[in-house]
């Protein structure tokens, strides 16, 4: 019976993103973002996806701001989405996605440029990656829209805080000339409960995967399809108890002058995410890593 449960959920979950994408065809500004907050809050109660909001968003006033978080899973952005209008950043790839791709195009997503698995790409190609990404924040920024970034680009299993990416943080502070029209604000997010269970920061814990999706280190497999993933939190969430629960932190934002250049603001706002996660700064070595060091030895 519940099976069936979730997949009607699923069913309505797709049919609610196909809605949206027909209004969003006939919709502009105001009224197109109420049609995207409207799907961000209503998708989160189909996933089953409860949130606490701790301290408070800087946004608002008249300086556009930069919202730096810890990644944890594909609804990530709608937790935000759901509470404001905002653009997101996300990697091309995710412009391809059916419903999904269409609906972040039509919020100014910022797709980040990614070179293939295969590739290897000079230092002038990397810089040239690097460059149109800053030109893409920038756009976004300029046009009058906050934004969500989650520097990690790869999601962890909870237990430790990937490195951060410092490309757009060159947007904030250019070795010491510093952009005062930009907040910076970092955000930790952390799961409390997933699978009837409630989950302690910087554990390892098989439940929160029931809203966590990322690719294990060990095996570099990723933790699920993303159809499966989908199923995964909606059969959790049906279930009396279940439901997934998530606090979200915002933190005191930077302060761009106090640093001397892009890469200590990038470091500052992993130390203040890794603080509120209770996660490790320290990322664990891939298997072939390790073997390389017991060679060396």
């Amino acid at each position: 019976m519940r099976s069936i449960r979730t997949a009607f959920r699923v069913a309505s979950i797709i049919g609610m993103a196909a809605f949206t994408l027909t209004r969003l065809k006939f919709a502009k500004g105001e009224k197109a973002d109420k049609i995207v907050t409207n799907f961000s809050k209503n998708l989160l109660k189909k996933l089953g996806v409860k949130i606490n909001v701790h301290g408070t968003p800087a946004n608002g006033g008249d300086k556009k701001v930069l919202f730096l978080a810890n990644h944890l899973s594909y609804p990530d952005f709608f937790l935000f989405r759901s509470q404001f209008t905002c653009a997101a950043v996300a990697s091309e790839d995710v412009g391809k996605w059916s419903f999904i791709g269409p609906i972040a195009k039509s919020q100014d997503t910022v797709f980040i440029p990614q070179p293939k698995a295969d590739e290897r790409l000079s230092g002038e190609e990397m810089e040239a990656l690097r460059e149109t990404t800053r030109k893409r924040f920038k756009h976004v920024l300029e046009d009058g829209r906050d934004v969500v970034f989650f520097p990690e680009g790869k999601m962890g299993d909870g237990t430790y805080l990937n490195k951060f990416r410092p490309t757009a943080f060159q947007l904030l502070n250019d070795n010491g000339v510093v952009n005062d029209n930009i907040i910076t604000q970092p955000v930790s997010i952390s799961i409390r409960r997933a699978g009837g269970k409630d989950i302690e920061d910087g554990v390892k814990d098989p439940n929160r995967d029931n809203y966590a999706w990322y690719k294990n280190i060990e095996t570099r497999k990723q933790s699920d399809s993303l159809p499966g993933q989908v199923w995964k939190m909606v059969k959790n969430g049906l279930k009396k108890g279940h439901a997934t629960e998530l606090d979200i932190t915002y933190h005191e934002p930077l302060v761009a002058t106090e640093f001397s250049n892009h890469y200590d603001m990038c470091e500052a706002s992993r130390n203040v995410i890794c603080e509120g996660t209770n996660v490790s700064r320290e990322i664990p070595l891939r298997p072939a890593q390790r073997q390389k060091l017991l060679q060396k030895a």
